[in-house]
């Protein structure tokens, strides 16, 4: 295919961070992932809701959850548990109303955290449920049929679906089993699949069904090879949506790249960087990666792209840059699909 030929070539797009967040309150490792919390009545108040893992301290350090503004302000950290990756899904039925639902999972413990953003816009814990998932790394959330779900991944390449019955109850429905280490997961619910990073190997997806006796086993994507987009620190995974179609968005940590898949027909499309521009640095070994497919007021119109930073220069503390979907957009329409 010529989007292979390219690649071979050398060709990739650019883009450029708009907004940086605040560093991370401690040094090295210490932040992965992140969600949107959508403000229906004002979008461009909205927040991003990210985990603070510090997973190379040693003694643990106090570690918990950010938000911050769309401007990248700090603006509460809840401090509980080793949180890893988050996510979140609008219209969870709480007992007074429907409303976002949010899950992490903590690596250290083990267990799963829910969480609810208050009428104060402050995050608060709601319960914590164990795993089965040794070494959990990822999760991911998805809705099936008005059933909200959460799938568990763990670095030993193991992969639970939970159906949430409610914030005090949740049911194991199905396992699957991966060969190596695995982390990334995004449901894309209109596709019936969740797709799921194993890092040294490819992109997985799995056929999903409402019904847990009807069990689907995973199909790769595409694998790890000189040859391919994919290299070894395959990372975070997020679904773009545009003009009616809809694409992976893959982090190829090791890279410092981003592979992008379009959901229809399964075929790699383009590959990208996120460059120093606009006086904020360029993103390096990004982890996790968000993408929210609505606009959030004048400074992101069509949305945004939230990616975590390894290598945050001038020499501070690791965290997110945020960049326009419509730089996105306006990348794939130069791409040839």
């Amino acid at each position: 295919m010529i989007q292979s030929l390219l690649f071979l070539l050398g060709m990739q797009f650019v883009l450029f961070p708009d907004v940086e967040t605040d560093p991370s309150p401690y040094p090295g490792d210490s932040v992965d992932d992140a969600v949107v919390w959508y403000d229906a009545e004002a979008p461009e108040q909205s927040l991003i809701i990210a985990t603070l893992k510090a997973s190379n301290q040693r003694p643990v350090l106090p570690t918990g959850i950010l938000t911050y503004d769309l401007q990248g302000n700090q603006k509460q950290v809840l401090m509980g548990g080793t949180p890893n990756n988050i996510d979140l899904r609008p219209g969870f039925p709480f007992e007074e109303e429907r409303a976002p639902l949010i899950v992490a999972s903590h690596w250290y413990s083990g267990k799963v955290g829910l969480y609810q953003m208050g009428a104060d816009r402050m995050l608060r814990q709601l319960n914590l449920f164990e795993s089965g998932v040794e070494k959990l790394r990822g999760i991911c959330m998805g809705k099936l049929k008005d059933k909200f779900y959460y799938f568990a991944v763990g670095s030993t390449g193991t992969i639970e679906r939970y159906r949430i019955a409610s914030v005090n109850q949740v049911v194991l429905e199905d396992r699957w089993q991966l060969e190596s280490e695995a982390e990334g997961c995004v449901v894309d619910e209109p596709g019936n699949r969740v797709y799921i990073a194993e890092e040294n190997t490819g992109i997985w997806y799995i056929p999903l069904s409402s019904t847990p006796k009807i069990k689907s086993e995973p199909e790769l994507l595409d694998k790890v090879s000189f040859f391919r987009p994919l290299a070894r620190g395959i990372e975070g995974l997020a679904i773009l949506e545009d003009t009616g179609k809809r694409y992976l968005v893959a982090s190829v940590q090791e890279k410092s790249r981003f592979a992008i898949y379009d959901l229809a027909t399964d075929q790699y499309i383009a590959t990208f960087r996120i460059n120093a521009g606009n006086e904020i640095d360029g993103v390096s070994k990004t982890d996790g990666v968000e993408i929210f497919n609505k606009p959030l007021g004048p400074q992101f119109p069509q949305g945004v792209m939230v990616v975590h930073d390894d290598n945050n220069e001038p020499k501070l503390n690791q965290n997110f840059k945020y960049v326009s979907l419509e730089a996105l957009r306006n990348m794939l329409k130069e791409a040839p699909q």
